[in-house]
C-alpha cells in the first residue's frame, strides 16, 4: 500500500482494516470459502469475488449463512472448504483454540486458513474481548491444531502508525488523512535512515495485528479431533 492510498482510505477505514483487507485481496482466494464471524453485511466479501462464501456468526443481524457458536462443532462435513477466513475474531472468544481446530477439520487437504488477530488495538467487546495473542502464541496454537503455518506477518508500519491506529476512533474524519499521512511518512523515513529505529520501533515491534496463512497438509483430522 502506498502513502496516498493509505491516507485516502483513512477517512472510513482504520489502519488495521485498510492493511488487513489489502493482504486479503492479494491472496486471490477461490473455490468454497467459510467466513467466521461474517455475513452478508461484511464489506470485505467484495474482496472474495468469484468465491462461493458460506458464513457463520452468533449475531443474526449480520445475516450469516448459519447462526451458530464458533466454539462448538461446525455444521459442515470434513474437507468441505477450500479456505476459511477468520478476521478479527479470536479476541472475542473465550475458547479460541476450538475454532482453529474446527477450521482444520472442514478444510480440504491443501486448503488454507486465513487469520488476522489484532494486537495493538483498543478493547472492543463483541460481546466481549478476551485476548491479544502474540506471534509466538498464534504459531503455537495453530500448529498444535495440526495446521502448517505458511506465513505469519505483522500488520503495520511502525510505532507512529500504531499510535495513529490507537487514536483513530477519536480523530475527526476530515483530518484523518493528515494524521495518516504523517504517521506513514514518519515511520518510513525513520526506518530508512536508522536500522536501529526499524528494529526497535518498526512493524515487528509495534504490530497493529498479525496476519496468518496456514495450510492443511494431511487427510487426518487436525490435532486428532
Amino acid at each position: 500500500m502506498d502513502l496516498l492510498r493509505f491516507a485516502r482510505q483513512s477517512v472510513s477505514a482504520s489502519p488495521l482494516r485498510a492493511l488487513e483487507y489489502e493482504r486479503l485481496a492479494a491472496l486471490g482466494l477461490s473455490g468454497r470459502v467459510l467466513d467466521f464471524t461474517g455475513g452478508e453485511r461484511s464489506n470485505y466479501h467484495a474482496l472474495l469475488s468469484g468465491c462461493r462464501i458460506a458464513s457463520m456468526d452468533l449475531d443474526a443481524g449480520l445475516r450469516p449463512t448459519v447462526v451458530a457458536d464458533l466454539t462448538r462443532r461446525l455444521p459442515w462435513r470434513d474437507g468441505s472448504f477450500d479456505a476459511v477466513t477468520c478476521l478479527s475474531c479470536l479476541e472475542h472468544l473465550a475458547d479460541y483454540e476450538s475454532p482453529i481446530r474446527e477450521a482444520g477439520r472442514v478444510l480440504r487437504p491443501g486448503g488454507r486458513l486465513v487469520l488476522c488477530s489484532p494486537f495493538l488495538y483498543q478493547i472492543h467487546g463483541s460481546p466481549d474481548d478476551y485476548w491479544r495473542l502474540s506471534a509466538s502464541a498464534l504459531r503455537r496454537v495453530i500448529e498444535r491444531c495440526g495446521l502448517h503455518v505458511v506465513s505469519l506477518d505483522p500488520v503495520g508500519k511502525g510505532v507512529f502508525v500504531a499510535r495513529y491506529g490507537l487514536l483513530f476512533p477519536a480523530i475527526p474524519r476530515l483530518v484523518r488523512p493528515l494524521f495518516a499521512a504523517w504517521a506513514w511518512v514518519l515511520d518510513g523515513v525513520c526506518s530508512t535512515i536508522s536500522p536501529r529505529f526499524r528494529e526497535a520501533y518498526g512493524a515487528a515491534a509495534f504490530p497493529l495485528a498479525y496476519f496468518v496463512v496456514a495450510e492443511k497438509r494431511s487427510l487426518a483430522s487436525p490435532g486428532g479431533a
